[in-house]
């Protein structure tokens, strides 16, 4: 599709087109792998999904929110938060084997 439009663009000689190409694709492209990965949210062997995946290297530390909820700080200072599906303290246990460590 994306061969289709710029061959068309091309064709019609109007380069706006193929600016509007350029820059709007690949923002509706990476809308639709976020709205893919957003299926499978949850935690995993080789780290988190959580609309992206994570790896368990760039999580920096847990803390407990509530009793269904887990806030996370990844390496680069962002914070998020996940529910855990009433399943918290497997998922503790998980963190701590990682070695991840929980904020006091």
């Amino acid at each position: 599709m994306i061969l289709f439009f710029i061959v068309y663009t091309l064709l019609l000689k109007e380069p706006i087109i193929l600016i509007y190409l350029l820059f709007f694709v690949p923002a509706l492209l990476d809308m639709i792998l976020i709205t893919q990965y957003s299926k499978y949210n949850g935690f995993y062997s080789n780290g988190i999904v959580n609309g992206s995946f994570l790896e368990w290297k760039e999580i920096f530390s847990w803390k407990k929110i509530d009793e269904d909820k887990l806030s996370f700080l990844k390496q680069d200072g962002l914070r998020f938060d996940m529910e855990t599906n009433l399943k918290q303290k497997l998922i503790i246990d998980f963190m701590i084997e990682k070695g991840i460590q929980e904020e006091k």
